[in-house]
């Protein structure tokens, strides 16, 4: 059964799409395939479920096309045109629901297509992969996750349901646009076309440049599907010069942009060096949020539904702030914090709390082992993820139908919930930054202000000395403008 905020989302995705017609649907003198498709779509599921359709015989008509003449790209084409991503939603709502009609209808209907792989940010279908390409891909798949086999015992060659989509989405993708770009090639077998080492080039060439049919995608998207690619061709016994060729891509021109740091978390961190003030609000953050979430929770038990939901939010984000002030974990690694079980990543002995991370939920095989969180000027990390074990969690997993997992400290939060009570809690506080800038700014920091080698700061975050220099050179370079300054004033000084 669907949540209320799903069908609550869905209505007005609807509604919007719908509203956002000037013209009326089917106005006078219009007599064609759309016209017999609406009139359907309102017998069939009612005047409210059929505005979707209603939009896409809108949209369909403005480009002067039938029910018969859509295909997959049409849709593509419709939805990069929206200016809400609601009304692209609402489109393939409509275009699902015409498919379902088919056999209701007395005139030709768009043949049925994929759409599994549709996304709110960048829209690409997939075309359906050939027999052959789809066996190899769905047998290595369930390989992979064969040695996923529970928290105390991981194979290394496991892997999540998850990262098992991600693998197989990526499988299709560059199959998808090696026939859009050559669409001889879709009379070859499936597995010649991804193992085609020039073709994948040209995808990646394209799709970098923009000019495949679809919204193009960010150049650290493109590198995660590479990767997988190269995996399961590894796999598959590809020529090793071939290999090489593949595992040499993320080091071109193409992924230039994805090597650096943005220009806005540049920005963020210049920021966070020269004010005070910022600084200041940073470093006590976690115990600002748990007086914040303290005076909220007396009001749990005479609060509504929505205003509990939200106390708790304040308690979640006070304990993040506990942890991510002192070790800076990726949004992945700490939903998986567990907190309960043979081997809890979290423990407490005295007065002290120890943090552990596995090397299956942190990036780059790095793991942390008994990581105590010291307290500081901003608060006690200890005493505050303590009183959240004791006052909030409870509260979760009675009230909160999403968090059911007792073993986990976050009770089952995915990291979408938990990035969105960080991004407003932190907002609140006038320091607006995302979970990944709280791990730049302890890179700031540390080498800024603590001064300490990037061999430590790499370590700090589990990244590699070369990803570490590559991120952070502007903060070294600004660390030794200063200390020239420093040195300059001090020459001064002596020669007066």
């Amino acid at each position: 059964m669907k949540s209320y905020q799903v069908w609550r989302k869905q209505c007005i995705a609807m509604m919007k799409g719908y509203l956002a017609c000037i013209d009326p649907v089917d106005p006078a003198g219009y007599d064609d395939d759309w016209t017999k498709v609406n009139a359907k779509a309102d017998e069939i599921y009612g005047v409210f479920r059929a505005i979707a359709v209603k939009s896409l015989a809108r949209e369909s008509r403005k480009r002067k096309l039938q029910p018969g003449d859509l295909d997959g790209q049409h849709l593509v084409s419709m939805t990069r045109g929206c200016e809400r991503a609601t009304t692209a939603r609402t489109l393939i709502t409509g275009w699902r629901r015409l498919e379902a009609m088919a056999d209701e209808l007395d005139c030709p209907t768009p043949a049925s297509y994929d759409f599994d792989a549709l996304r709110r940010r960048n829209v690409a279908w997939r075309i359906p992969a050939p027999e052959d390409l789809a066996s190899a891909r769905d047998d290595w798949v369930a390989k992979k996750r064969s040695g996923f086999l529970g928290i105390d015992d991981i194979s290394g060659d496991g892997v999540t349901d998850e990262t098992a989509y991600g693998i197989a989405d990526a499988i299709n993708y560059f199959y998808t646009a090696g026939v859009t770009l050559h669409p001889e090639r879709s009379e070859h077998s499936g597995l010649d076309v991804v193992c085609d080492v020039d073709l994948i080039v040209g995808v990646i060439r394209a799709e970098v440049a923009g000019a495949l049919p679809w919204k193009k995608l960010a150049p650290v998207t493109v590198l995660s599907r590479l990767r997988f690619l190269t995996a399961f061709l590894e796999e598959k016994g590809l020529d090793s010069v071939k290999l090489k060729r593949l595992r040499d891509l993320p080091n071109s021109s193409y992924f230039d942009s994805r090597k650096q740091m943005s220009a806005s978390r540049q920005a963020w961190c210049h920021a966070l060096m020269l004010r005070p003030d910022m600084k200041e609000t940073y470093l006590n953050l976690p115990g600002t949020l748990w007086e914040t979430a303290k005076s909220k929770l007396a009001l749990y038990d005479t609060a509504g539904t929505h205003d509990r939901y939200r106390i708790t939010n304040w308690g979640t984000a006070a304990c993040l702030s506990a942890v991510w002030r002192h070790l800076p974990l990726r949004i992945k690694s700490t939903e998986n914090l567990t907190l309960n079980g043979a081997a809890p990543d979290i423990w407490f002995r005295g007065r002290s709390v120890f943090i552990s991370t596995r090397a299956m939920v942190v990036k780059n095989d790095y793991e942390h082992h008994n990581i105590e969180l010291k307290a500081t000027s901003g608060a006690d990390p200890a005493a505050i993820i303590r009183w959240y074990r004791d006052k909030i969690r409870p509260l979760l997993l009675r009230d909160d139908n999403h968090c059911n997992d007792p073993d986990l400290l976050f009770c089952g939060m995915n990291k979408q919930r938990l990035r969105r009570i960080w991004n407003k809690s932190s907002r609140s506080q006038n320091i607006p930054m995302t979970p990944h800038v709280n791990r730049h700014a302890h890179a700031t920091l540390l080498l800024n202000d603590a001064e300490l080698d990037m061999k430590v700061i790499a370590a700090h975050l589990g990244i590699s000395e070369e990803v570490a220099e590559r991120n952070y050179a502007f903060i070294d370079e600004s660390r030794r403008h200063k200390a020239a300054q420093g040195a300059l004033a001090s020459l001064s000084r002596r020669n007066t």
